[in-house]
């Protein structure tokens, strides 16, 4: 939702602007009118909302990995935000994962928090999402991509690629084929996004083409079938993205592309890491195993 992609944070500008819309688009009263108290209430679940999403998003763009790629006063800009929103307020964070350097970070913009999370990395599985791969060459992709979306049954999928470019291509070439496709990655300017977005979770298309700011925080509840055109650069970025299948307890499938050796020293890692096992995609698929009844 919010503006910048996987090498992209939020800007204060534009949670603020966020902030603003939601409250005067939910909430605005006749000329004259006062807010009741439940209306101030529901402000404050929206703020607290939208707060915990900006700081997720800041947050993990702050780890390590990412750090030399920030300006040093995004820690400012988080607080600023933590104070234009109401005093009273909950504040919750979620995330598949955490990296421990910022989980102290975290604890400041909570007071006392309960604190929940998964010990094993091995118990970080998706219960109901079978996973499989195929090996192939990296021009043998369209061709593979077009047979498995003629083949398969499904109601929606999420094609991930790993640029701007990729994805802008391959949905023109999905379109000129008479998919229904559309998609969404960080050359969109925020307000195109989330058209998009409305567009693809009310089933108006059931393809989309994303880069990975598609990865975290999105459910869209009839996605039952991710394919990783392109295999993530790690295991964390493959939970997120093969997280979108298979979603609210139901069924799905996640297909990745392996045409390189880093593909394949990626996969290892997964399987290690998450302690599963992905098999190479059989020639057929018995949809009952992933659609949900």
């Amino acid at each position: 939702m919010w503006r910048g992609g996987a090498d992209e944070a939020p800007t204060i500008s534009t949670v603020k602007a966020a902030i603003f819309a939601w409250t005067w688009r939910e909430h605005a009263s006749p000329r004259g009118a006062t807010l009741k108290p439940t209306t101030l209430s529901s402000v404050n679940v929206a703020a607290a909302f939208i707060l915990r999403s900006f700081l997720c998003s800041v947050l993990r763009a702050m780890s390590s990995h990412h750090i030399r790629h920030r300006p040093p006063d995004m820690r400012r800009d988080v607080q600023e935000i933590f104070r234009a929103t109401p005093h009273h307020k909950q504040v919750m964070m979620f995330s598949a994962t955490l990296a421990k350097e910022i989980r102290i970070t975290c604890k400041k913009f909570m007071a006392n928090p309960l604190e929940i999370f998964v010990d094993d990395e091995t118990k970080l599985t998706l219960h109901g999402l079978q996973q499989h791969y195929v090996k192939l060459e990296e021009v043998g992709k369209n061709r593979k991509l077009n047979e498995l979306l003629d083949t398969l049954d499904f109601n929606q999928v999420v094609i991930f690629v790993k640029s701007v470019a990729r994805a802008i291509e391959l949905d023109k070439l999905l379109v000129s084929c008479n998919f229904p496709s559309i998609a969404i990655h960080s050359g969109l300017v925020q307000e195109e996004r989330i058209s998009r977005y409305t567009a693809f979770k009310a089933f108006e298309k059931r393809i989309l083409v994303a880069t990975d700011i598609f990865g975290r925080g999105i459910d869209v509840e009839r996605v039952n079938i991710v394919v990783n055109y392109d295999c993530p650069p790690d295991a964390d970025s493959y939970l997120h993205r093969v997280g979108r299948a298979g979603r609210f307890g139901t069924k799905g499938l996640a297909i990745t592309f392996v045409s390189s050796e880093s593909d394949q020293q990626v996969m290892a890692a997964i399987q290690s890491r998450f302690e599963v096992a992905v098999p190479e995609l059989p020639d057929h698929i018995d949809p009952a195993s992933y659609m949900t009844s």
